[in-house]
């Protein structure tokens, strides 16, 4: 019973937004079938999708956002490639002093060049291969294989 009534009391909200011109209500978004609201103020603004291309790190906060995302597209956390708004690669790095060791590339000659460009940013040198040893992410990977669901 609560939960009709706060749906209620949202709905009726919304319609005073809408009613006083605050908020849009449209199927908005491309290829949802969802009704989604916006404010009125930015209906007429045209959205640019960003052009950048970028590499993120597993230890920019960011990719704690998109965690989710990254591990739907790439089974595990790793560096992911950008180009504009898309994820069009990854690639698993260790870092040894200014070198980042790369290795488990998807992704075609494309995301190699933007990894490259993005390294480089970093005043770091690329190198193929893995540092020996066991790695974190083999660590990772062993335990998301025994502990399924839990990570």
């Amino acid at each position: 019973m609560k939960f009709e009534l706060r749906m209620r009391d949202l709905r009726g909200i919304l319609a005073k937004l809408e009613d006083n011109d605050v908020l849009v209500k449209g199927f908005l978004v491309e290829g949802d079938d969802s009704v989604h609201w916006m404010l009125a103020a930015d209906s007429d603004k045209k959205v640019v999708l960003p052009k950048d291309e970028f590499v993120l790190t597993p230890m920019d906060n960011l990719s704690y956002l998109l965690y989710p995302m990254i591990r739907e597209k790439f089974g595990t956390w790793q560096y992911v490639v950008f180009q504009g708004a898309e994820m069009i690669g990854a690639f698993k790095g260790r870092k040894k002093g200014k070198d980042l060791y790369v290795y488990d590339i998807v992704g075609g000659k494309e995301v190699k060049r933007i990894m490259a460009e993005g390294i480089r940013l970093l005043n770091m040198t690329i190198r193929e291969g893995q540092i020996g040893g066991t790695q974190e992410w083999e660590l990772q990977e062993f335990y998301e294989k025994t502990h399924p669901g839990e990570v």
